[in-house]
């Protein structure tokens, strides 16, 4: 049986865009624009196909052959034989035997999650899709929460210490705007 992984939010993300600039490019028509609503027709169809491809497409599948994953521009297959370990860093990222590692966009770990030092939802991902590794290579041991599958706790400091850069960045940034607005 095959399972799929995705962040539950990208799909619901994905259609809403593709919905609301549906909804522009009908309302424009729907006034006697023709003109407009073909110009914004021009312009929404990249962008919802780009949604499409980046949040209702994306996915991890896992079967009994391997991992599948549906990346916005590429999809890859890895048998079970030539991936050697699947971690939750910013992104789901498969290690392969061969020194190489693909990220999967579809399972991201959560910002807050990792602030707050609590697991998230890539670490579970990491976790089944560890499990589902060990069971192919014979192993019927559980993985789950085995420091050496997974993040890291150095892993999830370096993601805690990022966001908190970035949030301090934005907010020099929208506060020296404010300023600049004021005088």
């Amino acid at each position: 049986m095959t399972r799929r992984y995705r962040n539950k939010t990208y799909p619901v993300i994905g259609w809403a865009v593709v919905v609301l600039l549906g909804c522009v490019i009908v309302g424009l028509a729907a006034y006697g624009q023709i003109a407009s609503a073909v110009a914004a027709m021009l312009v929404s169809a990249p962008l919802m196909w780009l949604a499409y491809r980046a949040y209702i497409r994306t996915a991890v599948e896992a079967g009994q052959a391997g991992i599948r994953v549906l990346n916005p521009f590429r999809t890859i297959r890895l048998r079970w034989d030539e991936i050697d370990r699947i971690g939750a860093e910013m992104k789901l990222t498969i290690s392969t035997r061969d020194g190489g590692t693909v990220e999967a966009w579809a399972v991201q770990a959560a910002n807050i999650a990792r602030m707050t030092g609590r697991r998230s939802f890539a670490d579970q991902v990491a976790d089944d899709l560890n499990q589902q590794l060990a069971e192919s290579r014979g192993d019927r041991s559980p993985v789950v929460g085995d420091p050496s599958y997974g993040s890291s706790a150095s892993d999830r400091s370096k993601v805690r210490r990022s966001a908190i850069q970035t949030g301090l960045t934005g907010l020099l940034v929208v506060g020296f705007l404010v300023l600049r607005e004021l005088s």
